[in-house]
C-alpha cells in the first residue's frame, strides 16, 4: 500500500484559498485552443512548445515570447485581442472544473476547513462557476 505524500506545516491549517484560473477550472486548455484557432486563421506558426512556455507567464512575459518567436513587427495585440474573444467564446460553453475539484471540496468541508476562490488579477472571462462554488467566490482583486 503506498502513504499519501505529507508536508509538514508550520502550524495547523484552518482554511485554503484557491486561484480559479489553472487549479480549480481549465483553462489552459481553452487557451491553446484559442491560440491554435487565431493562430491558423492568420496564417501564424505557432508550435506547441511556444504554448507551453508561456503556461503562467504574465502578459508582458507572453508577449516578449511571441515577439521573440514571430518576430517585432508582429502585432500581439491585435492576436492577444482576437485570442481573449475566442477564449470566452470556447469558456461559455466547454469551461469545466478540473478532474478532483469537487472531490477536494468535499472533503474540505468534511475536514471543516474553511476554503474560498479569488483570482488575483481581472478576468478575460466572466467564469459560470457552479452553483455550489458561487457561494465561496471572492474577489480580492483590489484589496
Amino acid at each position: 500500500m503506498n502513504n499519501p505524500p505529507t508536508a509538514i506545516l508550520p502550524r495547523k491549517a484552518c482554511a485554503v484559498v484557491f486561484d480559479m484560473d489553472g487549479p480549480i477550472f481549465d483553462t489552459e486548455a481553452l487557451y491553446m485552443d484559442a491560440i491554435r484557432a487565431v493562430a491558423n486563421d492568420g496564417g501564424h506558426d505557432i508550435p506547441p512548445s511556444l504554448l507551453l512556455a508561456t503556461i503562467g507567464l504574465s502578459l508582458e512575459a507572453t508577449r516578449t515570447v511571441y515577439l521573440e518567436h514571430c518576430g517585432q513587427d508582429f502585432d500581439f495585440d491585435a492576436f492577444w485581442l482576437t485570442v481573449s474573444q475566442r477564449f470566452r467564446e470556447l469558456a461559455e460553453t466547454q469551461l469545466r472544473l478540473k478532474a478532483g475539484v469537487a472531490e477536494l471540496l468535499d472533503v474540505l468541508d468534511a475536514g471543516l476547513f474553511a476554503w474560498r476562490l479569488n483570482n488575483v488579477r481581472p478576468l478575460d472571462v466572466d467564469f459560470p462557476v457552479p452553483a455550489r462554488l458561487r457561494i465561496y467566490t471572492v474577489d480580492l482583486i483590489g484589496r
